[in-house]
């Protein structure tokens, strides 16, 4: 009985995204590395053979260090330069060379950052669910799968086994609303009369194999278990909202930060050409769910290359190639309460001006009941703000005794909840895979009565147009 009451109390985890901390967010440019992606036309071979005679660091066995997206574009490659005699000004021109002298290459120095830190660092993770393998999920003790009535679920082998049948006869991924979500995994699963919400990657090779549903760019792997538990707060979020509503989804999980919420640039790169290929392949995924972001501020960065890396960097093509595929990327605007339009504070990938980026700030009522932002602000890159925190939810293990509740705030929580919006207004187009623009319009049209956005004129300032979504 002790035993019992001890794994029914619930656990409430406050996590607030962090204001005016630099010291994680800024990014740390890697000049050992660069980032190349190669023209389409060139193959593997093409590709070898120009490397072959570069100059790159060599391991032990005096091989070149190549390294290769494992599950993706493989025109992708990262380069470990050798800076034996040599400066960081000859880099940069072999770097030149190297990109300028292909004619279409791009290259790109890597960098590390991390995802927003929260107040109460000893609650980061989800209550024992580290522990959890990626399919556990609650099943009640006779459930139906693929139409075989009665079926007893007596142990975790059975209900992986389950899952599995169940994403092999839910059919097709296009009859919903399909949802990429590139993050720290998921550890939230269910099932609902065996209608499953992970999307099915299955069968689909990029050189990756054993993928059912996403990818891990972290420890490259087909288990996306989520170890840090902010995919899991994102997930949960645009699922709960979509149920409300009664849109049926699917959702990708994409693995790019680790335990500690770290990401690189490199991870984020392979994580978009991903989710390019499988765009490709299906042509079902409707929105890419980016509650993530990186500021230069503070880094050693030229105007120069910051603006190569604003018109012309490999994420902004990945994402520009995702709108030729009717794909909307949502990015979140970032805490630190700056306005992001202004040089060395901009928040990528909110920040670029592709078509199909939608930039996300946060809202929140003043103590004089008026409207204001939260978080970075910009009124050329956001277009809109979503309400910054109050999102509320309750967790339970795989027994359903020890719960978690979670209380949200921060711009990644006002991405997915817009997110969650768009999915709705895709409903409303009966599933139809339309241009990110045409979805644009729908959300920002104010000629006739809007059921999506509003404008408020003190937002004006700080988010494009004044346009806010609210609960």
């Amino acid at each position: 009985m002790l035993l019992i009451l001890i794994g029914s109390c619930t656990i409430t985890t406050k996590i607030v995204e962090k204001q005016g901390v630099f010291d994680r967010i800024t990014p740390i440019i890697d000049y050992n590395h660069l980032v190349v992606r190669f023209p389409e036309e060139w193959d593997a071979a093409k590709i070898d053979a120009f490397l072959a005679s570069a100059e790159f660091k060599k391991n032990s066995n005096n091989e070149t260090i190549i390294e290769r997206c494992k599950c993706g574009d493989t025109r992708l490659v990262r380069l470990t330069w050798d800076f034996t005699d040599r400066t960081l000004a000859d880099i940069q021109g072999a770097k030149n060379g190297l990109t300028g002298g292909t004619g279409q290459s791009q290259g790109d120095w890597p960098f590390t950052f991390s995802l927003p830190l929260i107040k109460e660092e000893n609650q980061f993770k989800l209550t024992d669910f580290s522990k959890l393998t990626r399919f556990d999920f609650n099943l009640t003790p006779t459930h139906k799968v693929s139409g075989k009535k009665g079926l007893s679920i007596s142990n975790k082998q059975a209900k992986i086994e389950a899952l599995k049948q169940s994403l092999i006869a839910s059919g097709a991924n296009d009859s919903k609303v399909n949802i990429a979500v590139i993050d720290t995994g998921m550890d939230f699963y269910k099932n609902k009369d065996l209608d499953p919400f992970l999307y099915s990657t299955e069968g689909l090779d990029f050189g990756c194999t054993g993928q059912e549903s996403g990818w891990d760019f972290v420890t490259n792997s087909p288990d996306v278990t989520d170890d840090n538990g902010h995919g899991t707060y994102v997930t949960r979020l645009i699922t709960s909202q979509l149920d409300s509503k009664e849109v049926k989804y699917r959702i990708l999980p994409i693995k790019a930060f680790n335990a500690n919420g770290e990401g690189n640039y490199w991870d984020i790169v392979c994580a978009l050409s991903y989710v390019l290929k499988v765009q490709q392949e299906n042509n079902d995924l409707d929105i890419v769910n980016a509650s993530f972001g990186y500021t230069f501020f503070n880094s050693q960065i030229s105007d120069k290359d910051l603006k190569v890396y604003k018109d012309s960097s490999i994420v902004k093509s990945l994402i520009e190639e995702l709108a030729l595929n009717n794909t909307l990327v949502v990015g979140s605007a970032g805490n630190i309460n700056h306005n992001i339009e202004e040089r060395m504070k901009e928040n990528f990938p909110a920040s670029f001006t592709s078509e199909n980026i939608l930039g996300v700030g946060g809202h929140v009522k003043t103590d004089l009941g008026s409207m204001d932002t939260d978080g970075n602000y910009g009124n050329i890159s956001l277009d809109l703000a979503a309400p910054y925190g109050d999102y509320e939810y309750t967790f339970l293990d795989l027994h359903n005794l020890k719960k978690e509740f979670v209380e949200l705030q921060g711009s990644s929580y006002s991405a997915a909840f817009t997110t969650a919006k768009i999915a709705e207004i895709i409903k409303s187009k009966q599933y139809a895979r339309v241009p990110p623009s045409e979805l644009k319009e729908i959300l920002f049209k104010q000629d006739v009565p809007n059921p999506w956005t509003k404008i408020h004129e003190v937002l004006k300032p700080k988010i494009s147009g004044g346009f806010y979504l609210e609960k």
